[in-house]
């Protein structure tokens, strides 16, 4: 008969065996709630303390909240006015990061054409999304080149 000890032995050595013992990472959402992944988050696994990394992070979080306005990009005068408001507020952020954005790098493109995505990514307009995504592929990439020059 297999006692508690070898109960556990075995959970233990079946679970790594099927690859269910996976490190779980407890990360924010764009809006502020708890997610949980076996990746590590974005926001947390390119924490450099590089000025390039500190952009990076400022334009991933800008995007984020770019993409949250989906639902404000609606067809009511409410939405619409609503859209304009927050617009316009991420507007003036992004263009505090411009002086910062300028000062890069040559080899920090990628961040730089990310950047540039912000204020479609950040309008009322119908391809916003659109070009969140494209921020979002572009600010992966860049992320990939500052783990490598740091």
């Amino acid at each position: 008969m297999i006692g508690l000890r070898g109960m556990v032995f075995l959970t233990l050595l079946f679970s790594s065996s099927f690859g269910f013992a996976k490190e779980i990472y407890q990360c924010r959402d764009e809006g502020g709630g708890m997610v949980f992944s076996d990746k590590p988050c974005l926001s947390q696994a390119y924490g450099g303390g590089t000025q390039a990394h500190a952009l990076w992070r400022e334009v991933w979080a800008i995007s984020r909240l770019g993409e949250s306005m989906t639902n404000l990009r609606g067809a009511s005068p409410d939405e619409r006015q609503q859209c304009k408001v927050r617009m316009h507020e991420l507007t003036a952020r992004i263009e505090n990061l411009k002086p910062k954005i300028n000062n890069l790098s040559e080899r920090f493109q990628m961040l730089v054409q990310a950047y540039e995505t912000l204020p479609e990514c950040v309008s009322c307009g119908q391809s916003a999304t659109y070009y969140c995504r494209e921020s979002d592929k572009l600010l992966k990439t860049a992320a990939n080149e500052l783990q490598i020059k740091q």
